[in-house]
């Protein structure tokens, strides 16, 4: 059986689940400073993305057009995430996802090394309100990364950090820009989630519960011959 050398992780909806957590941070910035009201479609909307990104998008659903200066986003961005930081104190907020949690358990016994690629500047911290930075080989640097996902680039900071060839590694992610992202990097997808999101991975999980490290092996294998 041939294994990986490294599996890379998103954070967001792969680690913990904060998604439904920037969501209602955005609906308030949303609310109070736009005047804009977010329905919860948003929630999927944001999936895998940078807080540019995730404004971009409520800007350009606004039927009245907002146009914003420079200065006015990155006050609007701080804001969200000020308030976003607030809510992630509370462990009770962060649901952590103990499936994903025993299958790096799992990987780390066949030796084999673990990354997590994050756009998210508060994923560290999340990893630390559930006491397990300590399972992580490497944490990609979110302020290291010029081009957001779809881009690679994120997760060839992990591989490369290794000095590994993509096709030894593979990415987890649940978002659709986030299995672009892995696709263009050279390296085998698994996606988590729904097929609109994740249909575009080598090998697709509805729900986090049914990661099947045999099955995943299998797909591998014939992807890499």
């Amino acid at each position: 059986m041939k294994y990986p050398k490294l599996v890379i992780f998103d954070c967001d909806g792969i680690i913990t689940e904060t998604a439904h957590l920037h969501y209602i941070a955005w609906k308030k910035i949303a609310d109070e400073e736009l005047n804009i009201f977010l329905s919860e479609e948003f929630l999927n909307k944001f999936r895998g993305l940078s807080r540019t990104d995730s404004l971009d998008i409520i800007l350009k659903n606004d039927q009245t057009k907002i146009d914003l200066s420079e200065k006015d986003r990155e006050r609007l961005i701080e804001l969200k995430n000020n308030y976003y930081k607030t809510l992630i104190t509370d462990k009770n907020n962060v649901k952590l996802f103990l499936p994903t949690i025993e299958f790096i358990k799992k990987l780390k016994t066949l030796n084999i090394k673990i990354a997590m690629a994050s756009t998210s500047q508060n994923s560290k911290q999340l990893l630390k309100l559930h006491n397990i930075e300590s399972f992580f080989d490497y944490l990609v640097n979110p302020n290291d990364i010029h081009h957001q996902k779809p881009s690679s680039e994120i997760f060839l900071k992990a591989i490369n950090y290794f000095n590994f060839n993509p096709k030894e590694c593979w990415g987890v992610e649940d978002a659709f820009v986030g299995i672009a992202s892995i696709n263009s990097s050279g390296a085998f997808s698994i996606g988590i989630g729904e097929d609109q999101q994740v249909k575009a991975a080598n090998i697709v999980f509805e729900d986090i519960n049914d990661l099947d490290l045999n099955k995943i092996l299998e797909t591998y294998e014939k992807w890499n011959d």
